[in-house]
Parts: C-alpha cells; sequence; structure tokens
C-alpha cells in the first residue's frame, strides 16, 4: 500500500519541536487491560489527528498544525523527527515514495524525513473526500464530482486531466490495476481508467446501507458503511460484482484496511474493530481496542497497526 503528503510552510526538527510537544506526550508502556489479542506497543498524544499513512521507516501524520513525519523504526518507541504547517488541517493522505498528497490538495515533498516541504498543490477542489495515488496519476472523490483525474508527472505543476461525473458525490476512493472502485450512497461504483481521458463505467454493485469508504484486496472490496457496519463485495468477475456479507460494527464504520484475511475498521466511538473475513460471506469479530476519542483512520503495516482517533495516534500489535 502506499502513502503520501504536502508543505506550505515547514521547519526543520529542531524547531518544529518546540512547538508541537507541546502537544505530543509519547507512552511507551504496555496497558495490562487490552483487549484480548490486541497489545499496545506505544502511543503519541497529537491534536486533531485525522489520518495516517506508512511508508518505509516513517508514519506520516495529518493533524495540528499540518502533517508530522514520525520515525517508527522501533514501533515501541516513536520519534517525531519532522514537520510541515499545511495551512489547515487536509484530511486523507497518500504517501508514495519521495512525495506525500493530501486530499485537500498539498504535495510534500519527503526525501528527507526531518525537512518535508510544500514542492505544490493541486487546484482546489470543492470539498474533497477521498485521494489515491497511482503512478503518474492523482484520483479524487468529492462530494461535488464522482471522480477528477490529475496528472501528477511534475509535481510541482498538477495538470487536470478529467472530471468524471456520472454519478454525483462519491465519498471514497480505491484504485486496483486499471479499475477505480467509488463508494457511493448505497452502491460501489466500478469505473474502468485504462484511458485515463475516457472512463468508462463498469458495474454498480449494491451495498446495503451508505457506502463511506472501500479497499480492495484479493478481489473482495471492503467497504464501511456508517452505522450499518462493514459489507464485503466480490468483485471477481468485476462485470458481477455482488454484495457477500456484512459485519454490523458497535459504531460507525468509517475507514476501513485489509491485510490478509482480516478487515481493520475505525469504527469512531467503538475504536478499532478487527473482522476476521476468511469466509467473506461470515465475517466474524477477532478482536477490538478502544481508544480516547472516535478512531478516524487506520493503517496496517509490517504487522502492526496505526490508528488515529482525533487526539491520538496508536501503534498496536494484533495477536490472531
Amino acid at each position: 500500500m502506499k502513502t503520501e503528503y504536502f508543505r506550505p510552510l515547514c521547519y526543520p526538527a529542531v524547531f518544529l519541536l518546540s512547538a508541537i510537544l507541546l502537544n505530543c506526550d509519547k507512552d511507551k508502556s504496555i496497558d495490562p487491560n487490552l483487549p484480548s489479542g490486541v497489545h499496545l506497543m506505544a502511543s503519541l498524544n497529537i491534536q486533531y489527528t485525522n489520518s495516517v499513512s506508512v511508508y518505509g521507516d516513517y508514519a506520516y501524520v495529518v493533524g495540528e498544525p499540518g502533517l508530522l513525519v514520525i520515525d517508527i523504526s522501533d514501533p515501541s518507541n516513536p520519534d517525531i523527527v519532522g514537520s510541515c504547517d499545511t495551512v489547515g488541517t487536509d484530511g486523507t493522505i497518500f504517501v508514495d515514495g519521495s512525495y506525500a498528497y493530501m486530499s485537500a490538495g498539498a504535495i510534500v515533498n519527503i526525501e528527507n524525513p526531518a525537512e518535508p516541504f510544500l514542492i505544490g498543490r493541486f487546484p482546489d477542489l470543492l470539498v474533497p473526500t477521498g485521494l489515491f495515488i497511482d503512478g503518474d496519476y492523482a484520483y479524487f472523490s468529492s462530494s461535488t464530482m464522482a471522480l477528477t483525474i490529475f496528472d501528477i508527472a511534475d509535481r510541482a505543476d498538477p495538470v487536470l486531466v478529467k472530471e468524471y461525473n456520472p454519478t454525483g458525490s462519491t465519498s471514497g476512493i480505491w484504485i486496483e490495476g486499471n479499475y477505480a472502485f467509488l463508494a457511493y450512497g448505497d452502491h460501489i461504483r466500478i469505473i474502468g481508467i485504462i484511458d485515463v481521458l475516457r472512463p468508462v463505467h463498469i458495474k454498480s454493485a449494491f451495498v446495503p446501507g451508505p457506502a463511506v469508504e472501500v479497499c480492495v484486496r484479493n478481489d473482495i472490496a471492503y467497504v464501511t458503511g456508517d452505522t450499518s457496519g462493514l459489507f464485503l463485495i466480490d468483485i471477481d468477475p468485476l462485470n458481477n460484482a455482488t454484495w457477500v456479507g456484512t459485519y454490523d460494527t458497535p459504531g460507525a464504520a468509517f475507514w476501513v484496511c485489509s491485510d490478509g484475511n482480516y478487515a481493520y475498521v475505525a469504527d469512531r466511538e467503538s475504536g478499532l474493530q478487527i473482522i476476521d473475513c476468511h469466509d467473506p460471506a461470515n465475517p466474524v469479530f477477532a478482536a477490538s481496542y478502544e481508544t480516547s476519542g472516535p478512531a478516524n483512520c487506520v493503517f496496517v503495516y509490517r504487522g502492526y497497526i496505526y490508528l488515529t482517533d482525533m487526539e491520538k495516534l496508536y501503534i498496536l500489535k494484533f495477536v490472531p
């Protein structure tokens, strides 16, 4: 999986720490009262954490005052090493190689994690809701346009190449191969993007609730549905994509990622919910973790879970 960021105002780590660590606090203790199967490795108090992505030995967190770069080479001892003031709180983050991309428009050079800097910005979009980077293209979902595509071969000057709006607003996006998966109302829209100038509608798959976010793994699309929980869609073959399973989480399922046969759901007030999806038609509860605030983003990388909740970054380990 990939991840990325941006920078308007950036500071060397020594200066940004004085401004940031006032609101960041490291806790490396293992809580003996953790829910079964999930172990706390460390946490950082960071205000207004909106999303997290991990690439290599670094976690990238969108919070206050913008982008924070955290060394997680030792997951039990995370260390803030860089920061970039993004002039406001940006939402979704996607990191890929030397760049971090934010759904609110920023593109940040993160080649040196201690000194991230703003290299470019996407033109303003009305209420972007999601972002996915694939090669030299950036794909956005938004509340006003189903799919917007930019050429990012020149990160300093992204170029709009296509606006595609057969369905209206979309709330989440995932790119898999030559296809875009869009969360829209009570459906997942599958759009062919072999030619980015001519997107083609392939299939609309019904889900029994409001589709919020989507991720794809091993021919299964995992879709969060707010208070309706988690939906699983069999996308093999694509032209016959069909809803096959549901798990009703206790909270409001917001964000989802998949690793192996498990789905990891940021379930707002109900924290992290881990769902065993070995049988997509019969997903079952595996484990959970209670957060201080409403869980809003989760990312799994190299066997560790990175979770945000508007107040903290949690680094967790799940043992099935």
